[in-house]
């Protein structure tokens, strides 16, 4: 063929039929690679489906699931011909990068990374970024994906008579598992994550060929029905009840960085450590003393980091006094009893505070016996603990005072009223009860009988549950403690326990007292160099604001207009109101206007103006309309950290699984809350 110029100008030819060709070079095809769709390292090119091939593609989907798959779970083309190249024409693993098989294709095409937390030579946990979906919803979303493709492939009918590559049940189990471990692990999605993309890369080809050993010689492990021509069905079931390699790669690890709060610890505290039988429940008081006063005290490690010492041998004794000194909670308690709801031994008696030889009295009378020095012990007003001789010495001493208070005036769902002594002045000013707080609601029945516990998985005595203290009553102990530390007294106190650092190479440790000798230097908890936490101002603000939707008891136990309206109102209803009449007031288009603004004028409502006209025009988001605040809620400045990553959360998200959850209190509200969100979408109110 001659050479042809592609800068010159084409160079018309006559035909027979006048047409004039022009030499035209043809447009290369796209080519995309498995590191564009499936597999961040592949570098093969993806042999593109014809219409038919993914015609027939979604034929099969619909005919495993009656449906093809629905837009937020749909594979892309390019996904579905990745795959089929990778499992049906090559016969490898159904593994796939999660980090870029993403729903809605390229549109969200980003190689997400997850925040993960690797073990230090130092005992130290170091925050690394690893691609992966972020959040078990995100890789939720993106399992839906991968299971739409995987059910539109088809095995060739001369390998395996047109068999699915993966059973839907196979499928299930396997994902099973892992929204188990999550559940289970919450806040170490980074381990689960890990381990899944593990599994994948490195185990399934391994099962596979055990799988395929073991069914040549009649030996299948679990009652796998296994296939050798359709072998990944069985390879997701024995990964989904493989145990030993999640507890390896999962349990194992999340319980160590659990217990040991994801904090800094040393080698040979990290090899000392033993990792708790059950759940760690949250120390409310340690987080409320970082949060109040964290810069005028250190919140050291609490005493759960599980030494592997027993404080009732002399030896490990001495050992747990350099630390602190801590008993069982309930040697003494009164809940020890037999009532309707089981039996619990008696230990004790109102003759026999000592007990009579149980073991675990004798432990706890012992303690006791052991127990010196400065201390706060608190136990249940009524515990027999009171009555043992050694704390009956203790109270004597000038030193020691006693307080009464109620939980319930700081949170909690019972009076569940405990006694504390203490030579420690700031704990016994936290002493509220009951009638010194506004109106508030108890836990019906008290903390008798059973509940479910989920963290458990089983029932377990409400008395139980009611252990930990309210996040309340933490909070006030941990104000009173930031109040002594900054006060003269506790200045005094603490200025020769306290060490700080100095030196050349600031590396000794001397005592204030004697740092402070010189004259140039001053006290770093002299109060007037204290700052103001930044949790503060904000609990004034919550403090002085009325309470409102968040709240609405305490805004009404601090209103006594409130209180009088609303009996007005509930002595109407129940004087004139008729079944007929509720019922015709219930299903009533729109909201009543006019009977809300008249309760709220009545009740002399802060938003008496603002709520009406809300009811009647639409509730404004403050992005076209600023959000009126009239005292209702604290103001802010700007939107919070947390706001902002809700939000990108709900972007990135999109609800892809239907999971994603409405205000709390929408939540709980449950049916009803559902009932009335159906009826504004049927009024056409709202819109789904």
């Amino acid at each position: 063929m001659p050479d042809i110029d592609l800068l010159a100008d084409p160079i018309p030819t006559a035909s027979g039929s006048g047409n004039v060709q022009v030499a035209t070079a043809s447009s290369p095809a796209k080519k995309v690679k498995f590191s564009s769709v499936i597999d961040q390292l592949g570098e093969t090119e993806i042999n593109t489906m014809t219409q038919k091939e993914l015609d027939q593609a979604y034929a099969n989907h619909t005919e495993i699931t009656g449906a093809e798959p629905p837009s937020e779970a749909e594979p892309i083309p390019d996904q579905i011909a990745a795959l089929k190249q990778r499992v049906v024409d090559r016969r490898e693993c159904p593994c796939a990068d999660f980090s870029v098989l993403t729903p809605f294709g390229r549109r969200l095409q980003k190689q997400m990374k997850a925040r993960s937390w690797v073990l230090q030579v130092d005992g130290t946990f170091k925050g690394l970024d690893v691609p992966g979906p972020p959040s078990y919803d995100a890789w939720a979303a993106r399992w839906k994906v991968y299971r739409s493709a995987l059910f539109m492939l088809r095995y060739p009918s001369e390998i395996a008579g047109q068999r699915q590559v993966v059973t839907a049940a196979a499928l299930e189990e396997y994902s099973d598992r892992i929204a188990k471990l999550n559940a289970e692990f919450p806040e170490t999605w980074h381990l689960v994550m890990q381990a899944e993309d593990r599994c994948w890369g490195e185990m399934f080809e391994r099962y596979r060929r055990l799988l395929t050993k073991a069914a040549a010689v009649g030996r299948l492990p679990m009652a796998i029905d296994f296939d050798v021509a359709t072998p990944w069905t069985g390879v997701f079931i024995y990964a989904a009840r493989d145990i030993d390699f999640w507890n390896e790669h999962v349990v194992r690890p999340a319980q160590n960085f659990i217990a040991r709060g994801r904090r800094c610890m040393s080698q040979q505290r990290a090899e000392e450590v033993n990792l708790p039988r059950g759940p760690r429940r949250s120390c409310w008081f340690l987080e409320s003393v970082e949060e109040v006063a964290g810069n005028v005290a250190e919140a050291m490690e609490p005493l759960d980091g599980y030494y592997n010492w027993d404080i009732f041998v002399d030896a490990d004794f001495d050992r747990a006094k350099e630390a602190v000194k801590r008993g069982p909670r309930a040697f003494g308690n009164r809940a020890r009893r037999t009532d309707s709801h089981g039996a619990v031994e008696v230990i004790r008696s109102e003759k026999h505070p000592l007990g009579w030889g149980h073991p675990l009295a004798e432990q706890g009378n012992k303690l006791a016996e052991r127990a010196g020095g400065a201390f706060s012990l608190e136990n249940p007003w009524d515990s027999f603990a009171w009555g043992h001789p050694a704390l009956l010495k203790i109270l004597k001493k000038v030193n020691v005072r006693c307080v009464l208070l109620n939980q319930c005036a700081y949170g909690a769902e019972s009076v569940k009223p405990p006694a504390i002594i203490s030579t420690a002045g700031w704990i016994l000013t936290v002493n509220r009860t009951c009638k010194d707080v506004p109106p508030h609601y108890h836990l019906e029945h008290g903390l008798t009988g059973k509940v479910f516990d989920p963290n458990v998985g089983q029932q377990v005595w409400r008395t139980s549950l009611a252990a930990e203290y309210p996040a309340g009553l933490c909070w006030s102990w941990a104000e009173a403690l930031r109040a002594w530390l900054v006060s003269d007294e506790g200045i005094k106190i603490m200025t020769p326990r306290t060490l700080v650092k100095t030196g050349k190479f600031n590396y000794i440790l001397v005592r204030l007292d004697h740092y402070m000798k010189d004259a140039s230097k001053e006290s770093p908890l002299l109060a007037s160099e204290i700052k103001e936490t930044k949790a503060e101002p904000r609990q004034r603000e919550n403090s002085a604001a009325v309470g409102g939707l968040r709240d609405p008891r305490r805004a009404v136990a601090r209103s006594q207009q409130l209180r009088q309206t609303g009996t007005e109102i509930r002595n109407v209803i129940d004087e004139f109101l008729s079944e007929e009449l509720i019922a015709r007031f219930e299903n009533t288009n729109g909201y009543q206007v006019n009977l809300f603004k008249k309760i709220l004028l009545e009740a002399n409502d802060p938003d008496r103006s603002t709520i009406p006209d809300w009811l009647e025009f639409g509730f404004p988001l403050g992005v076209n309309e600023q959000i009126v605040s009239n005292g209702v809620f604290p103001e802010t400045d700007s939107v919070s950290a947390s706001i902002k990553a809700s939000q990108a959360l709900g972007i990135f998200l999109e609800d892809w699984d239907g999971s994603a959850e409405n205000y709390k209190s929408f939540e709980e509200a449950g049916a009803k809350g559902q009932a009335e969100l159906d009826r504004l979408v049927e009024c056409g109110r709202a819109t789904k």
